[in-house]
């Protein structure tokens, strides 16, 4: 067993992945556990030829883009809030008025929890 103390970026990250794969093969990464840094990541370490265990990054990146899953939604037939995408205030403004108050306001790219 090892512990690494590095930062999370890809570079870092493909780096122990690399020094890992000298002592033998790695069977995949697992970056569901540690908030959004490390689903961040999944799609570089799938780039770089590491096998995703658990969600891919195809379904990180439609679980946290909201147009894509809320098209997700609509072909299942499944019924959510009414929602909207707002880039500025005065957009965010004309969404809360046509889906009406109150409102839950946050960020794209949220889904390790806080943003």
């Amino acid at each position: 067993d090892r512990l690494y103390f590095e930062p999370l970026t890809l570079e870092d990250v493909l780096e122990v992945l690399h020094a890992e794969s000298r002592s033998g093969k790695i069977l995949g990464v697992i970056c569901q556990l540690g908030g959004q840094t490390p689903l961040g990541l999944a799609k570089g370490i799938e780039e770089a030829g590491y096998r995703i265990l658990g969600t891919s990054p195809e379904a990180i990146d439609l679980a946290e883009e909201r147009e894509l899953f809320s098209r997700l939604l609509d072909e299942a037939e499944l019924v959510a809030p009414r929602h909207g995408t707002a880039i500025d205030v005065d957009g965010a403004i004309a969404v809360a008025e046509d889906i009406g108050y109150p409102v839950l306001v946050r960020p794209s790219f949220v889904l390790g929890g806080r943003g």
